[in-house]
């Protein structure tokens, strides 16, 4: 695979493809790890760190795999994911950003 192109999740605010499919027992604990953005399915913590929580039971391209394609297209918007694209930046799995000018300009000055 050459390009992949991927959305990004946010669990604070929790704008996730995954979060409202889970019980609320998984939601926990995957907060309780300190998860902050998924895509994919696959968890990552604010420091963009992988975490363990659904890779038993998801479907869907491993991190090995992702991390193997040679760009990787993130999509994302709105002022909530800044933490959720944050995160998934500091993974180091995206080559190219796409997101809404004012999301750009907030992302510049974020922590």
């Amino acid at each position: 695979m050459t390009r992949a192109v991927v959305s990004v999740g946010s669990w604070t605010p929790p704008e996730s493809q995954v979060y409202d499919r889970l019980a609320p027992a998984e939601r926990e604990a995957l907060l309780a790890s300190g998860v902050a953005a998924e895509t994919c399915a696959l968890m990552f913590d604010a420091e963009g760190q992988a975490l363990r929580g659904l890779d038993d039971r998801r479907i869907g391209i491993s991190l090995k795999d992702l991390r193997a394609v040679d760009s990787v297209i993130g999509v994302a918007g709105g002022l909530g994911k800044r933490g959720a694209i944050s995160a998934i930046l500091r993974s180091g799995i995206l080559d190219t950003l796409v997101v809404d000018e004012p999301t750009a300009r907030a992302l510049l000055t974020w922590p």
